[in-house]
């Protein structure tokens, strides 16, 4: 007979059991994904966690100026404060994702959690979002929950290359980021385009700014092309 303490460690287990399979093609992906960048030579600049009413704007300006095509991966809970949003990131030429409704963590929740979570940010996307649109996974990780969810939809998941560091405690310059991205010789730029609250929210906002453009810029010099994460996997036609 199974007490409940034996029963419990089981649970654990199959649950970890179930987690290395999303954890383990995170690892191929993204190793993938600097090769294909640098054997393209591409750049994708990419936004998380809006849309935000008044940096996203900014964010499109510097786009439009540069004549460049960007991802932008949004939360369903940001929309109240920004609906119009998603239909002029699309007017602009861009590509709309999914990155759940809440941003759970799937490290620190559980499956069905985070399931409901990969659904509910569809659901909430849905005028703007095809069947099977191109999803980035809040804070990098994924869990046995999100993973099936996104199975179920089929849909391209996402990562990155290169981390901008705008929502570390102190970022680095934009010059290192625009720098690295040369060096790289491409790659998958993470940035973020929500409003923040609080003291520092202005800097925060100049740094996405001028990191963008100066990415862009840098880019451009080298020879790299930019565009969507859609782009990037058309070029070597895999999704």
């Amino acid at each position: 007979m199974m007490t409940p303490l034996l029963v419990g460690a089981c649970a654990v287990a199959a649950i970890g059991a179930a987690n290395y399979a999303p954890q383990a093609e995170q690892i191929v992906s993204t190793r993938r994904l600097r090769d294909r960048v640098k054997r393209r030579r591409m750049v994708c600049l990419t936004f998380d966690d809006g849309p935000g009413p008044t940096l996203t704007p900014r964010v499109l300006e510097v786009l439009r100026e540069e004549g460049v095509r960007a991802t932008f991966y949004l939360l369903g809970m940001r929309l109240p404060g920004a609906p119009e949003m998603p239909a002029r990131l699309t007017a602009a030429g861009h590509e709309v994702a999914a990155h759940s409704m809440r941003h759970r963590h799937a490290w620190k929740c559980t499956p069905w959690a985070a399931y409901e979570d990969v659904v509910a940010g569809y659901d909430a996307l849905r005028e703007h979002l095809g069947p099977a649109a191109r999803f980035r996974p809040p804070y990098g990780k994924l869990n046995a929950g999100s993973w099936l969810a996104l199975r179920r939809r089929r849909a391209p998941v996402d990562w990155w290359t290169i981390d901008s560091g705008d929502t570390w405690p102190t970022p680095p310059s934009p010059e290192s980021i625009a720098e690295r991205v040369v060096r790289d010789g491409g790659g998958v730029v993470l940035l973020h385009d929500f409003d923040r609250q609080g003291g520092g929210r202005e800097e925060r906002a100049a740094f996405v700014l001028e990191t963008t453009r100066l990415v862009i810029r840098r880019s451009k010099d080298a020879g790299l092309t930019l565009g969507a994460m859609s782009d990037l996997h058309r070029s070597t036609n895999t999704a």
